[in-house]
C-alpha cells in the first residue's frame, strides 16, 4: 500500500539512501580522492587566517577579558596544530608548509604558557577542556612530522610534547571528576528578572 500514496514512495526513497542516517551536511563524494581532503584543508586554513586576524585585533585593542573567558583562548593552539595534523595526512611532507604550521603552534603554545598565571586568575572549570585539542593535535603532529622526516629537532620536541600534552589532559579530567563530585561543574543559573508589562 506504501507505493499508492506519493507522499509515501518519496519517504521510502530517502529512507533507502546511501549515506547513513548519522552524516550531517554535505560531503564530498569518495570519487573526490586527495582532491577532497585538499580543498577541505584550503577552506580551513584561509578561514582561520580571517578568523585569527580578527580575534588578535580584538585582543589587542578591545578591554580586558573578563577572567571567566580566558581558559577559551586555549583553542588558539588548535588551528596550526590540527593544520599541521591535516597537511601531512592529505599527503604533504616534511616542507616548509609543515614546519611552518607546527613552528606557529609551537609559538602558539609558549604563548599561552606565558599568559597562564592570568588565564589561571579564573578558577577550574569545564573552559578549560578548550586546551585540550590543541595540546593532543599538537602532540600528534609532531609525532608524526618526526616520524616522516626523521629530524633530531622535531624527534627531540615530539616526545616531550606527547608527554605535556598527556599530562594536561589528565589534569583537566581529574580537575572535572572533581568539580562533578563536588557538584559545581556547572555554574549556578541565575534567576531571570520578571518582565513587567
Amino acid at each position: 500500500m506504501a507505493a499508492a500514496n506519493p507522499a509515501l514512495r518519496h519517504r521510502s526513497c530517502i529512507c533507502r539512501s546511501s549515506r547513513p542516517a548519522s552524516s550531517a551536511g554535505p560531503r564530498l563524494p569518495r570519487s573526490a580522492g586527495p582532491i577532497g581532503g585538499q580543498l577541505a584543508f584550503g577552506a580551513a586554513f584561509f578561514s582561520w587566517l580571517a578568523i585569527e586576524s580578527v580575534l588578535l585585533h580584538r585582543l589587542y585593542t578591545g578591554p580586558v577579558m573578563p577572567p571567566s573567558l580566558r581558559p577559551a583562548l586555549g583553542i588558539q593552539l588548535a588551528p596550526p596544530a590540527v593544520g599541521a595534523a591535516c597537511y601531512l595526512a592529505i599527503g604533504g611532507t616534511s616542507d616548509l608548509a609543515a614546519h611552518a604550521l607546527l613552528g606557529y603552534a609551537l609559538l602558539q603554545a609558549l604563548l599561552l604558557l606565558r599568559l597562564a598565571p592570568w588565564i589561571v586568575e579564573q578558577p577550574f572549570a569545564a573552559s578549560y577542556w578548550a586546551f585540550s585539542f590543541g595540546a593532543t593535535a599538537l602532540a600528534g603532529a609532531a609525532v608524526r612530522l618526526s616520524r616522516v622526516e626523521g629530524s633530531a629537532a622535531v624527534a627531540t620536541i615530539a616526545p616531550v610534547l606527547f608527554v605535556g600534552a598527556n599530562l594536561l589532559v589528565a589534569g583537566v579530567a581529574v580537575g572535572t571528576l572533581y568539580l562533578l563530585a563536588r557538584g559545581r561543574l556547572l555554574p549556578p543559573v541565575e534567576q531571570a528578572a520578571p518582565v513587567s508589562r
